[in-house]
């Protein structure tokens, strides 16, 4: 199981990379949840058929201190995945 759980995030992130919009960086991607837990919500959502990541990355984000939602909706046939 855990394998195949395995392989199935790596071809997500490809997804992901391919069409999110404009390419994530590094810790975009590598804070990515598929769940919840110790009180961080998951990143990854199902809304009506689309798949949607939710990051809260940006190069001002140490300046400003703020974090800013960015929503990427991947293609509608990711979905169907």
């Amino acid at each position: 199981y855990q394998e195949k759980a395995k392989r199935f995030l790596l071809k997500l992130l490809v997804l992901i990379h391919i069409f999110g919009g404009q390419p994530a960086r590094g810790p975009e991607l590598c804070g990515i949840l598929i769940e919840s837990s110790n009180g961080r919500v998951q990143n990854i959502f199902n809304d009506g058929g689309r798949i949607c990541v939710v990051t809260t990355y940006h190069k001002s984000q140490n300046i400003l201190l703020t974090e800013k939602l960015v929503l990427r909706y991947l293609h509608f046939r990711v979905g169907r995945l």
